[in-house]
């Protein structure tokens, strides 16, 4: 069986499911995590991990101190990037396959794509090639990834042209769709409901200027003026949390708009089915930063058979069936956002309809099970062994 060592500096934070997803549902590879340290171990547990913070005091200081003196002190590039500790753990491991989560990962463990025979593999992610492939460091950084690295998984065609565009060979990137539990989010029904009028609105993400939350509670402020027994439920925490509160209460909305603040992915699983509409306002942040994909939780709502209301931008237009599964309009446009949430509203008879159709289209191209064993099939390509596994 193929040993694959997963490269991921933290493992794993809530935002990073879609990960978990891949491990747990690959059943004909080996997969081991190697990781600088852990958070959410008891929402993520797996065994075969190999981590730099629960080791002796002097490798994990030799590590820090190779980091940090490996680096130009005027620009911070590292040429020669090193992580002993990595370099050991997937040796012990007998790697046949490094794939390293994350741009940013793929080139700080750059190193060991010198291992002869093992293919190394990074997957992008979002802000990653959004507005991290701006910055001088990472332009040189991605030059020395693209010409070591084996292999570059995205996402989705948006994605891929950023990689491209960014100086990836064409001939190196592949798409790899994000994948959902199915059985994680089965689809609910919108036969006994409570009436229309005290509909339920969600948003939910880490809250961060990308996520365009700000546009979504204005939104909804023109939505309350019609509907003013309609909710929105907000999910998720970051740096915007006070911000976005404040936001709500200077419109007078704080009997209309509630925060759950963060929540396990168990918890958010649960308490999603009790919305009505899904609402992902993502927009390109001030610095560059953007989705880079798309949102997976535009596919796990829609795997409920959830109506949504986002907007087209990167890779959002590729996982929403558009006037079919949901509405899409334009960046930060209040007012288009407003409409398409109150002719929903005005319009329940459509629910199940668009929420079928949205369900349809994940099991379609989003299955995890699916995507796991075509992963698998890339390992296998890439290790020479084609169909034998």
């Amino acid at each position: 069986m193929l040993k694959v060592a997963h490269i991921k500096e933290t493992f794993l934070p809530l935002s990073e499911t879609f990960i978990y997803s891949y491990l747990v549902n690959m059943k004909g590879v080996e997969s081991h995590v190697v990781a600088e340290r852990t958070e959410n171990e008891d929402l993520f547990p797996f065994d075969r991990k190999h981590v730099l913070a629960e080791q002796g005091p002097l490798l994990v200081g030799y590590s820090r101190l190779l980091h940090k003196v490996t680096r130009s002190p005027k620009t911070h590039f590292a040429l020669l990037p090193r992580s002993p500790f990595a370099e050991q753990a997937v040796g012990r491991i007998n790697a046949d396959i490094v794939h390293a989560h994350g741009g940013y990962a793929g080139y700080r463990y750059v190193r060991l794509s010198a291992r002869p025979g093992t293919p190394y593999v990074t997957t992008f992610y979002g802000r990653d090639i959004g507005a991290g492939s701006r910055h001088p460091y990472w332009k040189k950084a991605y030059q020395v990834l693209f010409s070591a690295g084996d292999l570059f998984l995205v996402e989705g065609p948006s994605m891929l042209e950023k990689l491209v565009k960014a100086g990836c060979p064409g001939g190196k990137v592949r798409l790899q769709r994000i994948g959902i539990d199915l059985e994680k989010f089965p689809p609910k029904m919108y036969g006994d409901r409570k009436p229309v009028e005290h509909a339920l609105v969600l948003m939910c993400g880490r809250m961060v200027e990308k996520k365009g939350m700000e546009f979504g509670i204005r939104a909804f402020a023109e939505v309350n003026r019609r509907f003013p027994a309609a909710e929105m439920m907000v999910i998720g925490d970051g740096p915007l949390f006070g911000s976005l509160k404040r936001l709500v209460s200077s419109l007078d909305l704080d009997g209309s708009i509630r925060f759950t603040g963060p929540l396990s992915y168990a918890q958010y699983a649960v308490l999603s089915r009790e919305a009505d509409i899904f609402l992902q306002p993502s927009v390109t942040a001030s610095d560059g930063d953007s989705e880079g994909g798309a949102p997976t939780t535009l596919l796990e709502m829609q795997a409920l058979g959830m109506p949504v209301v986002s907007t087209r931008h990167d890779d959002i237009p590729q996982i929403v069936s558009e006037g079919k599964s949901g509405f899409l309009v334009g960046e930060r446009d209040v007012e288009a956002l407003a409409e398409r949430m109150m002719f929903l509203l005005a319009n329940p008879g459509i629910w199940s309809e668009m929420g079928m159709e949205g369900r349809k289209l994940v099991e379609k191209n989003h299955d995890i099970r699916v995507l796991a064993a075509r992963l698998e099939r890339v390992y296998a390509d890439l290790s020479g062994l084609g169909g034998s596994i």
